[in-house]
């Protein structure tokens, strides 16, 4: 019995609300029928790969096969970390369906069909200690590309995959560039020397309560997509939290004073879209607008809306940056994130290597 729900009645469902002609791009004279064709079979792929995670036993008949060698071990290595992952977490997957199916692109080339789309998956996991799936399944989108190569004989093609590859979270672990003249992390953290719930500003200023479900609801509305007003950087991370907090959280802009935090057009301070000049921003702002931090030690103490900050290969500078949107049935935090895109995350890095920072937004911000 198959775990996870693929078929022709949800392809066919897909296309009658998304008209092929305005879901495909750079067709070349491939025939609608045809299209169709090659996205199930692309379907078929993510399908086995998705279900392996689910098997207990990782074997060859369970693992889509591809022509090129390299992307076969990138397959292979990316389905054990996953199951090693989340069975650390002392859970196992139960179910896996596919929520939506866009951007769809197809390339006909010689003898090949290069196809790109973007799946958007629930990952439904149980923790072994209890007795149902957890409330709030994982939430993944992710680019798929493939390349299949078609046999024509008189009635139809064939299609034999020859390579599969897809978004992998790996993929984004480089560096945002942050600023190497700021403290690190740890000289950061020696700084606090005392917890603030609120900021210390002059008595003339308005304070505000920052909206915390705003910000779930915005990290829930764009989690997988772009907002059109904001540009889209290679890694995305804090772009995507400061339109959280900004645009759903309710906290304006910070536009003067010594630390500053704004996107207006095409320009922005980094403190808006680099990981670790955020973080050393609300920790240290004080004056009006923006939004206060600071670091607590134990994780089930964060808030909604409160960050899960990470350093991926432990040079004291933040790599990446997830927001606070629900918790699991033990009480840890789950996260939304861009780079890549997911929501109700369990907050830990697949990296093992990975350092884990939790910063807790403060409660009010305010204005002048």
């Amino acid at each position: 019995m198959r775990n996870m729900f693929i078929s022709t009645f949800f392809i066919l469902l897909f296309f009658s609300i998304h008209p092929v002609s305005a879901t495909f791009a750079h067709n070349n004279n491939i025939s609608e029928q045809e299209k169709n064709k090659i996205v199930q079979e692309a379907l078929k792929v993510i399908e086995k790969r998705y279900n392996s995670l689910i098997s207990q036993q990782q074997e060859e008949s369970e693992v889509p096969q591809l022509k090129n060698t390299k992307s076969q071990l990138r397959l292979e290595s990316i389905i054990k970390r996953d199951k090693s992952y989340i069975n650390e977490l002392g859970a196992s997957y139960k179910k896996i369906e596919i929520l939506n199916v866009d951007d769809v692109q197809i390339d006909k080339m010689n003898e090949a069909i290069k196809l790109s789309l973007r799946v958007e998956v629930a990952k439904y996991y149980q923790y072994k200690n209890k007795k149902q799936m957890e409330e709030h399944p994982w939430l993944e989108t992710r680019t798929h590309e493939f390349i299949f190569s078609f046999n024509e004989n008189k009635r139809s093609y064939s299609y034999l995959l020859v390579d599969y590859k897809f978004e992998d979270e790996m993929d984004y672990f480089g560096e945002q560039s942050p600023n190497l003249n700021l403290p690190t992390i740890e000289k950061m953290i020696e700084q606090q020397t005392a917890v603030k719930t609120f900021n210390d500003i002059s008595i003339m200023s308005t304070q505000h309560l920052y909206d915390r479900s705003g910000a779930k609801s915005y990290a829930y509305n764009w989690y997988n997509k772009n907002n059109p007003d904001f540009r889209v950087f290679a890694n995305n991370c804090t772009n995507f939290i400061s339109q959280a907090i900004n645009r759903g959280g309710g906290v304006n802009m910070d536009w003067w004073g010594d630390l500053r935090w704004w996107y207006q057009g095409n320009q922005n301070t980094t403190s808006w879209s680099v990981a670790h000049d955020y973080v050393y921003y609300a920790r240290r702002n004080d004056d009006a607008g923006g939004l206060g931090a600071y670091y607590i030690s134990n994780v089930k103490d964060l808030k909604v809306g409160s960050l899960v900050g990470y350093d991926f290969d432990n040079d004291g500078y933040f790599d990446h940056l997830s927001i606070v949107v629900n918790y699991n049935s033990n009480g840890e935090p789950l996260t939304a994130q861009h780079t890549p895109s997911d929501y109700n995350r369990p907050w830990k890095s697949v990296n093992p290597s990975t350092k884990h920072y939790f910063i807790q937004t403060n409660d009010y911000w305010y204005s002048n």
